[in-house]
């Protein structure tokens, strides 16, 4: 089991300073690329979530997204090539999230991003070998 909750609310101050001073360069240059284009946002157990949150920002300016789980996107692969991606992650190392990332490169999307809550992840190391990608590493500063 988790964190209890209690102890996750005692670390809202110190994730609130960590996230208003973290450095942001990359996700904005992401954003302003994928303006204008379907957005596909991939994660799965607590990144899920904030796919859905990410996916919704976005339809609120106007444009398509979709949430979809690393299986679903391996199983939807013809609309990769048509979109822009979005992994999200806490470790960057769970097989399905490996092998989703492996089969959207391979279908040539417009842009594909990552954002990762470990560092030296394996998806940043498989990202630096089969694409130019941009994968965002940060640390987390309360832990998992």
């Amino acid at each position: 089991m988790g964190k209890p909750f209690k102890s996750e609310l005692n670390l809202l101050n110190d994730t609130y300073e960590w996230a208003n001073n973290v450095a942001i360069d990359n996700l904005s240059f992401f954003i302003n690329n994928v303006i204008g284009q379907p957005l596909i946002t991939v994660g799965s157990g607590g990144s899920l979530s904030a796919c859905a949150f990410a996916s919704y920002l976005h339809q609120t300016k106007g444009y398509l997204s979709k949430t979809l789980t690393p299986l679903e996107l391996i199983s939807t692969r013809s609309i990769i090539n048509r979109s822009s991606i979005l992994f999200l992650s806490a470790s960057g190392r769970n097989t399905d999230i490996l092998t989703s990332f492996k089969v959207a490169v391979s279908e040539e999307p417009s842009n594909i991003n990552a954002i990762v809550f470990s560092v030296s992840s394996p998806l940043k190391k498989l990202s630096d070998t089969i694409y130019p990608s941009s994968v965002m590493e940060y640390k987390n500063p309360v832990g998992k």
